[in-house]
């Protein structure tokens, strides 16, 4: 086409571009025509249409966009833009209007996301938070501060928080910080956490008492079984002692008590004479005396002062040429003239001059020569027998057996002698 046989047209209103006067009526010179320059043209700065641009972002369908040619430049993209009050997040500032830049982009800085400062990462993101939404730290801490009427913990300094647990070791009281080394150092592991409490000290000796307590509760048990242990022992020298001094016929299955006997004066016949400790009996001239209902008054018979009721019982007696010994029951007769038998409540031995005798149902006569100088005599009053031995050479006598008489009924020892210039001694024995 030739340039010079271009005509100059008018102006067309309907045809021609408001925002770049350009008019599909003119033609253009392509000879005469400059390269395009890409930064001028697809930067222009047009005037807004009313009726096409976005009141959000302030885009225009009339305003074009810049293509660059290296796609992956993205610096160069990012285009500062008027936020939507839209699009825009209260929380973070960011607005769907906003584009991201991921070139170059660095880790995100959590610690100023969680603290609420914006990242100083060059990312092109806005990681600030709404602090206006956010409490203070100071505000947070302040409803775990220690106030009337709290326990406050004992290591914080200024001021200090609620305490979280009391230790009765340590007798103070600790926040939730620095109560964490009572679970983690060996140490403390072993000291006693309690609730939080006013009242240590008043904790403090309840425990001190208690441990006192249990401290006497193992003496007392340490005892017992110290105890227990000297009874064992003295039953097994009680054991030895009887097995040497005793017949091992009165020992077996229990060792039998020693008696301490003393002769009961109100008992005794008015021809006996007693000793003053109680311990000898002699025959004497008969004097008068009240005769009342526990004396005999016609056999010349005394009692010992004791009765047994229960147990294994033993003495001994000196005894002389003339004499009649033995056990008798509480309700035997006493008064008038009776034989001694066990149908009577008697169970004794007689000895006279050459005669020796047990005086059973009948009689039985018993060797001379067993006649001992110290007669020994064991009751068991449980098993309901009464055996006689001869204290020196342990040898057996005699013994009686199944002996009758009440559940409740007592057995006393009884003495008689005929013989005015030798009496009947009762030893004492251990």
């Amino acid at each position: 086409m030739d340039v010079s046989t271009m005509i100059s047209r008018p102006e067309s209103p309907g045809c021609k571009s408001e925002a770049s006067g350009w008019s599909a009526e003119q033609p253009i010179d392509f000879k005469t025509a400059k390269p395009l320059d890409i930064k001028s043209t697809m930067m222009v700065a047009r005037p807004g249409s009313p009726s096409c641009r976005s009141e959000a972002s302030d885009w225009s369908m009339e305003q074009p966009i810049a293509f660059r040619p290296d796609p992956w430049d993205q610096k160069s993209t990012v285009v500062a833009r008027p936020g939507s009050p839209s699009c825009r997040s209260q929380a973070s500032d960011w607005s769907m209007e906003q584009p991201i830049a991921f070139n170059g982009t660095e880790p995100l800085d959590t610690k100023s996301l969680l603290s609420g400062v914006t990242s100083t990462a060059d990312s092109g993101v806005s990681m600030t938070t709404d602090q206006s939404r956010e409490e203070p730290r100071e505000h947070r801490l302040s409803s775990h501060y220690a106030e009337a009427g709290d326990v406050a913990c004992d290591l914080c300094e200024g001021r200090k928080l609620k305490a979280f647990k009391s230790c009765m070791t340590c007798l103070a009281s600790f926040c939730e910080a620095h109560v964490r080394d009572h679970y983690t150092v060996e140490a403390l592991q072993r000291h006693l956490l309690v609730e939080v409490t006013k009242n240590l000290n008043i904790l403090q000796e309840n425990a001190q008492l208690k441990k006192i307590i249990r401290e006497e509760r193992s003496e007392k048990t340490a005892l017992r079984k110290e105890v227990t242990t000297l009874r064992q022992t003295i039953c097994e020298l009680r054991q030895t002692i009887c097995e040497l001094r005793l017949p091992d016929f009165i020992c077996k299955g229990k060792i039998p008590a020693a008696a301490d006997l003393v002769l009961d004066p109100d008992t005794a016949h008015s021809a006996l004479v007693l000793s003053d400790d109680g311990k000898r009996v002699r025959l004497g001239k008969e004097k008068p005396l009240d005769y009342s209902a526990p004396r005999f008054d016609k056999s010349e018979c005394v009692l010992a002062t004791e009765g047994f009721g229960s147990g294994r019982h033993y003495w001994e007696v000196e005894v002389n040429r003339e004499f009649t010994t033995g056990v008798t029951r509480e309700s035997a007769q006493r008064k008038g003239r009776f034989s001694f038998s066990p149908a009577r409540g008697y169970w004794c031995l007689y000895h006279f001059r050459q005669s020796f005798t047990a005086l059973e149902e009948p009689s039985r006569r018993l060797p001379i020569d067993a006649v001992p100088q110290v007669l020994g005599v064991c009751l068991d009053v449980d098993e309901k027998w009464v055996v006689f031995y001869n204290a020196e050479t342990k040898a057996h006598i005699y013994t009686f057996r199944q002996m009758e008489f009440g559940d409740r009924e007592k057995i006393y020892p009884v003495f008689t002698t005929l013989e005015k210039s030798v009496g009947l001694k009762i030893k004492t024995v251990n």
